[in-house]
């Protein structure tokens, strides 16, 4: 009998097909996960759902202060756009009075307004000792060369920073912090590592944004005040704070996040300037991102395959079998938010249970396809017997 026949080497070959299916049944669960929008959506909307129930309350952020402009701000002025840049240079001298740590203008200066005011708005950054990050963008995002030029005017010792959004293109939710990108052949950091004065470069990966819980229902996030009504606080609210100053206006600048899956869509709706602010807080407090890397995302979808793959191999009743899922299933889920609840870990939990599924089915296909193969072989046989044999007379 030739080697590709014995039992040993059949048994072999069976294993090694097992081994395929659980291949397949990773690389399926991750590729479809990652590159397929309608799936990487699902994954989301879960992870979305623990952040926004599960994330622990914390204390208010000691170190962030943020000035919004409000449209009680815009009706003190005859303009609504650009923003009056009289009460921007007032609002940078005070903080320099103050002893703020940096300040972060949410807002572009892209184009002229009185010529009065801009000049005291530069000469206000030009001596400012505070540093001061403002948002800087190029042709590239879509400016004129008349506006890129105007942007030049911001003096030289000001930080310039992209004040992008890192979005997911399938939903629209921002769920990262933006690290940076190349404009003009050089280097711009995101607003939050900026403020921070952490180092980003081209190999800075986005990290996944852990949004901060407030710590009451009563309490905010972050200390906020309207930009108008900053001359009428104490200076001391402010010394060692970094401060940012952007819009929060009910049509502009809002976005959304995944505080959403708790709060709705107004609530979950935030100003960028206030995303920006929790993307500073987790830089500032050195927190690590709740997402995993993909050699962990991978691994974790392989141990779900190779669970499937483990319990439909094993010779049990179909209810056993069936048990056995619903209980590995439901435990991997429990587990997913239980983890996330008390160290902030966001596994994938959608893409593991779609490995398990598939290596299930794919397992179980297998063994149906050997049962066939063995009920045919030992049929054949019996038909040949039946047979009339050749006689030579």
């Amino acid at each position: 009998m030739s080697d590709n026949h014995t039992p040993e080497s059949s048994n072999r070959r069976f294993r090694l097909a097992i081994g395929a299916v659980l291949v397949g049944a990773t690389l399926l669960a991750w590729g479809g996960f990652r590159y397929l929008p309608f799936l990487a959506q699902v994954e989301n909307t879960v992870a979305d759902l623990r952040i926004a129930a599960l994330t622990p309350d914390q204390p208010q952020h000691p170190d962030i202060v943020i000035l919004t402009v409000t449209e009680d701000t815009l009706a003190m002025f005859p303009y609504r756009s650009p923003l009056d840049r009289g009460i921007l240079a007032t609002t940078i001298a005070k903080l320099n009075a103050a002893g703020a740590r940096h300040i972060g203008l949410d807002i572009l200066f892209d184009q002229a307004t009185e010529s009065q005011k801009d000049q005291v708005l530069f000469a206000a950054m030009a001596n400012s000792t505070v540093p001061i990050s403002v948002s800087w963008v190029s042709t590239q995002d879509g400016l004129t060369d008349k506006q890129a030029k105007f942007l030049e005017n911001v003096p030289s010792n000001v930080y310039r920073a992209l004040p992008n959004l890192a979005s997911d293109p399938a939903d629209g939710t921002v769920r990262w912090i933006f690290p940076g990108g190349e404009r003009n052949g050089r280097w711009v950091p995101g607003l939050a590592y900026s403020l921070t004065g952490l180092d980003s470069g081209p190999q800075t990966k986005a990290e996944r944004l852990l949004y901060r819980q407030p710590p009451n229902d009563k309490t905010p996030t972050f200390k906020s005040f309207p930009l108008h009504a900053f001359r009428l606080l104490p200076a001391p609210w402010f010394k060692d704070k970094i401060v940012l100053v952007g819009a929060d206006l009910p049509q502009d600048d809002r976005h959304r996040t995944p505080l959403i899956a708790g709060l709705g869509e107004k609530a979950g709706t935030l100003p960028g300037v206030f995303i920006h602010a929790h993307g500073v807080a987790q830089l500032l407090d050195g927190k690590a991102p709740p997402g995993t890397g993909t050699a962990v995302l991978i691994l974790v979808i392989a141990i779900g395959a190779t669970l499937g793959g483990l319990i439909f191999a094993v010779k049990m009743p179909p209810w056993a079998k069936a048990l056995i899922t619903v209980a590995v299933i439901v435990g991997f889920w429990v587990g997913g938010f239980v983890l996330y609840q008390q160290g902030q870990v966001l596994l994938p939990l959608v893409s593991p249970s779609a490995a398990f599924v598939l290596a299930a089915g794919g397992v179980t296909s297998l063994f149906l396809g050997r049962v066939r193969a063995e009920k045919k072989y030992i049929r054949e046989p019996s038909r040949a017997s039946q047979r009339p044999r050749s006689s030579i007379r």
